[in-house]
């Protein structure tokens, strides 16, 4: 037992085999994961694009049907339902003075809310756009303004002197689940887990192969010493495939030269 683990620690063909398939198998793993991190980044910034382009066409809406005056309109009202069924989240909709006016999930209409988000999204206006991914809870948190575009100035519309402000009547504060990206990327890891087994078995077929490949010539060199100590060829030693093997033949052959003289 001792001299089999003392040959796997001194023998050449084991390291040679150790390195090559640690390394492969490190390089497998690291691609996985960054394939699969890269994918997961890529789909939730995906949803985020799509989930603020549909928020800020619904807050053009609230400020076409003066919604933040009178959140009656039953046309609004669907857009907010069938957005948050869409992408299975909440909507709150949030008046300048911080107070819930609706609520898709009805538990906080009527309340004030306070949030560091909804604070800088209606003292920011545009630039007060925010998101939030919650990796442990599985969702996004967006705060979308509601803005009013008011005219000011002398100049007529067409005139470079006319300008707009914008007036933030309330924030959008929206919650969107990532489930279903969570959901694929519980299939994308299994299915490359299998693929990594697959090529971790071709690695190890590999780095086996290529380690006894590679010390062939060392095997020949033996195998002649071999020879010539039991007397059957007294011929100069000629390995050439590699420079080492070269640099140890010539060595031994001019030293069995002085011995020969």
């Amino acid at each position: 037992m001792k001299r089999f683990w003392s040959f796997l620690v001194k023998s050449l063909r084991v390291r040679f085999f150790l390195i090559l398939f640690i390394t492969g198998l490190f390089s497998c793993m690291i691609m996985q994961s960054a394939i699969l991190t890269n994918y997961k980044d890529r789909a939730i910034e995906v949803k985020k694009n799509e989930v603020q382009t549909q928020l800020r066409i619904l807050a053009n809406h609230l400020i076409t049907y003066n919604y933040m005056q009178d959140p009656s309109s039953a046309i609004v009202q669907a857009e907010l339902t069938l957005l948050a069924n869409l992408y299975d989240g909440r909507v709150l909709i949030i008046g300048d003075d911080l107070q819930v006016i609706t609520d898709t999930y009805g538990k906080r209409e009527g309340k004030t809310i306070i949030s560091e988000e909804v604070v800088n999204c209606l003292r920011k206006g545009s630039d007060g756009v925010a998101t939030v991914y919650d990796n442990k809870n599985g969702y996004l948190e967006i705060t979308t303004p509601i803005i009013e575009t008011a005219g000011i100035g002398d100049g007529d519309y067409l005139s470079s002197e006319a300008q707009s402000k914008e007036v933030v009547k309330g924030v959008m504060l929206t919650s969107v689940s990532t489930a279903n990206i969570e959901k694929t990327m519980e299939i994308l890891n299994n299915k490359a887990l299998v693929i990594e087994v697959i090529v971790i078995m071709l690695i190890l077929v590999f780095s086996l192969v290529a380690s006894k490949a590679l010390l062939k010539p060392f095997d020949r060199i033996t195998s002649k010493l071999n020879e010539m100590k039991a007397g059957f060829t007294d011929e100069p030693l000629s390995v050439p495939d590699y420079i080492e093997t070269e640099h140890i033949v010539d060595a031994f052959n001019q030293l069995q030269g002085r011995m020969k003289v």
